[in-house]
Order: structure tokens, then sequence, then C-alpha cells
């Protein structure tokens, strides 16, 4: 059975706690735009990894705390 749009969300959202590159990355499809602001969009699966990667190598733990989600059919607002 598919998961729902807001369970994706929420559960990538939960795969940033784990700090797993490959996890984080098998959401998205090879046309992937990610648009972290304040930079620029990364275009594309490997840009949006690179773009990923970096962050990740700085940390240590991070956690997303989801506090509020709105959804109706296939849009998600966290």
């Amino acid at each position: 059975m598919p998961r729902s749009p807001e369970t994706v969300v929420r559960d990538f959202c939960a795969a940033w706690s784990r700090l797993d590159l490959d996890e984080i990355m098998a959401f998205f499809t090879d046309d992937a735009v990610y648009h972290n602001m304040p930079g620029p969009p990364q275009v594309g699966k490997a840009a949006v990894r690179c773009g990923i990667a970096r962050f990740l190598q700085s940390w240590s733990a991070t956690q997303w705390d989801v506090l509020h989600v709105a959804a109706n059919g296939k849009i998600v607002f966290r």
C-alpha cells in the first residue's frame, strides 16, 4: 500500500535525524529540484546529493520536530 503524501514528508524529516545520506536520497527522483533557502536550487539527483552531503559532513546530530502539518491531497505543508 503506498504511503500518503503526509507520511512521505514525515518520513523524509525523520530520515535527516539519522544523518544517512542514502536514506535521504531515496526520497528524490533523478529529475529532482531541491531548494533549501537561502541557497540556489539544486537541480538533478547528483546535485541534490552533493548539496545535502555538504550539510551532513559538518553535522554530528540533528532533529527535525514536525509540530504542525497541513495536507490536502498531494500538497503538504510542514
